[in-house]
């Protein structure tokens, strides 16, 4: 039987259902698999139901009770999760499904030596550069006491370091943010449909609002014991806004009849009970063979969405016979190659970075000594990261004030709007959420610096009198980094007006302020149009010196890649060697080419 077969067999055993009349599932090329549409697909189409109980998380495989009681959780824990289940073979509840899965994920970490230099200069060799050191990390300090203490639980020779790499890949590329109680979970069927950016057919979705201590959706005992004992809604954590998670209800009028009947008959097609052997005692449904069926109507709830179903339900129209395609998120293509094995051609979310240490090291030489820069250097280590986090945060809040729900820009990404991965959207931003990458300066992908990159060379390049101004007021130099985001760069300086002074201002406004404008900065530079900023002209000739440096650290040059790229094209070879060496000429020609178009840009500020 061929491991679609199995996988099938296991789907129905499971209660997984698919619209067979809409689409199926065929190998691809690359011993994976791909979903198609056999019929046009219309928005509102409810295309597959995975019920909870046959997902694969940290609370319901056959060590859940070791992983809660190390307190390992998160992806690490369910990377255990999933060594163990593979670990047992075919007495695995979940044999069908991991049968399925690749050995490991085809990502650059497992590349040979000579096409992991193709990668050279780009963002996936800074990516790929610490992954081995922390990966031996996790596993000596987590996987290796785990297993020596429960050595009756583990088999060791199934847990060793080169398993635990691969089912980290298999994690990191495959697994879905379900709910609060299951955290991330391998979803069968779900991980089926390839990722598209912008153009996705399908979204995930699933019922977010459960119960922290047991997954039960609506009230539960739990309820009844936290209410009890006093307990405050801060012990709850509400994910009904949550994007990955998401439920459409925009459709629910006009389909909701027609998806029921839908589900009761994909439920009546996977009704055969799961007849694999419990081998420990764990919570999973698919471990206790002697517990009684679900009745339909339990199974099926009546609303849009059943409470302990997963669905994947068309959010774009799709033709017969077109790839059926869902998204991953907003990705660059060092992050799609670094982390799921592939890269995309003009992936509108791609940047070009530069590492911060080259940055300072191409910054000191416009200094005579290095105590010149030493005190912008402290500037950047010990203030900026809180002033970063201010900034975007106070601009992600404005954003989603001025936003409708789910109105993604592409800039917004690293304006805080959303994380890549889990697309968490909450009323009210929480500081913790914004991260401030401050290891890599980055450059959009239409050639434009990002915000953070703008501000970082400002510190880096702006005159002394204008730095120690930031230097001993935060909040002015906050104020002028925002002006940076509004596109508004403003050289002054405002300082103090001492009691001595104060009446020769009196005049100049009836309500005397306490600052007023006294200097502009001088920043040094060359053919300045009348009115634009010193320092806005010193950043972007940096920035294009930047760029151009950046250029001189890949191998070979741009007209060469293309034309290598071309010819791979030409040819039709489809190795996974070749598919190795396309996707780095890929990842390759779009930063180069991003970095030509920041030079660009750069050096037109001049005109």
């Amino acid at each position: 039987m061929s491991r679609l077969n199995i996988l099938k067999q296991w789907f129905g055993e499971n209660k997984i259902a698919y619209d067979e009349e809409k689409i199926r599932i065929e190998h691809d090329t690359n011993n994976g698999f791909r979903v198609f549409a056999k019929q046009t697909l219309e928005v509102g189409d409810i295309l597959c139901a995975i019920p909870k109980e046959a997902i694969l998380s940290i609370k319901n495989c056959g060590v859940a009770d070791v992983l809660e009681e190390q307190g390992l959780g998160g992806q690490l824990g369910l990377v255990i999760a999933l060594m163990f289940e593979r670990s047992l073979g075919e007495k695995s509840p979940w044999y069908g499904y991991i049968q399925s899965l690749p050995l490991r994920e085809n990502i650059p970490l497992f590349w040979e030596k000579d096409q992991q230099a193709c990668l050279d200069g780009t963002a996936v060799a800074h990516l790929l550069e610490p992954m081995p050191k922390d990966l031996k990390a996790d596993y000596k300090e987590h996987v290796v006491p785990l297993v020596k203490e429960n050595s009756k639980v583990f088999n060791a020779a199934k847990m060793t370091f080169d398993d635990f790499t691969a089912a980290t890949s298999l994690v990191t590329s495959r697994a879905f943010r379900v709910d609060v109680y299951h955290e991330e979970a391998m979803v069968p069927l779900a991980d089926l449909f390839n990722h598209r950016t912008d153009g996705e057919h399908v979204h995930f979705e699933t019922n977010a609002q459960v119960c922290y201590y047991c997954g039960a959706s609506g009230v539960c005992e739990c309820d009844m014991v936290s209410s009890s004992e006093g307990s405050s809604d801060e012990d709850w954590e509400d994910l009904a806004a949550d994007n990955e998670l998401e439920i459409d209800h925009d459709s629910e009028s006009d389909s909701e009849n027609e998806i029921v009947s839908d589900r009761k008959e994909w439920a009546e097609k996977g009704s055969k009970e799961s007849d694999t052997e419990s081998v420990c005692s764990c919570p999973s449904d698919l471990y206790c063979t002697d517990s009684e069926d679900e009745s339909e109507d339990e199974l099926i709830d009546d609303g849009i969405l059943a409470a302990d179903m997963i669905e994947m339900s068309v959010v774009l129209s799709a033709k017969r016979g077109e790839e059926i395609f869902n998204t991953y998120g907003t990705h660059s293509n060092a992050d799609l190659l670094s982390r799921y094995g592939f890269a995309e051609s003009n992936n509108p979310y791609s940047t070009a970075v530069i590492l911060s240490s080259d940055v300072v090291k191409q910054a000191a030489k416009l200094y005579s000594s290095k105590s010149a820069i030493e005190a912008r250097l402290v500037f950047l280590n010990e203030k900026f990261p809180d002033l970063m986090h201010d900034l975007l945060g106070t601009i992600s809040r404005n954003q989603k004030l001025d936003t409708p729900a789910h109105d993604h820009q592409p800039d917004q990404t690293e304006l805080g709007c959303c994380d890549e991965d889990n697309h968490d959207h909450h009323s009210e931003m929480d500081d913790e959420e914004v991260e401030v990458d401050l290891d890599y300066m980055h450059i959009g992908y239409d050639g434009h610096p990002s915000l953070v990159t703008l501000c970082t060379v400002a510190v880096l390049v702006a005159d002394n009198a204008l730095f120690s101004f930031w230097n001993q007021d935060l909040s002015s130099a906050l104020e002028y980094f925002m002006r940076i985001h509004n596109g508004v760069w403003k050289d002054t300086i405002v300082v103090p007006v001492s009691k001595k002074n104060s009446r020769k201002h009196s005049r100049a406004s009836s309500k005397s302020n306490s600052f007023v404008v006294t200097q502009k900065a001088k920043t040094p530079t060359t053919n300045v149009s009348d009115g634009c900023s010193p320092t806005k002209i010193a950043v972007f000739q940096f920035i294009s010196q930047l760029c151009a440096y950046q250029l001189k650290r890949y191998p070979t040059n741009l007209q060469t890649d293309r034309q290598q790229l071309q010819l791979l094209e030409q040819s039709n070879i489809s190795t996974q060697d070749s598919m190795h060496i396309k996707f780095a000429l890929i990842v390759r020609i779009q930063e180069k080419t991003i970095l030509k178009h920041a030079i660009g840009i750069c050096d037109g500020i001049e005109l």
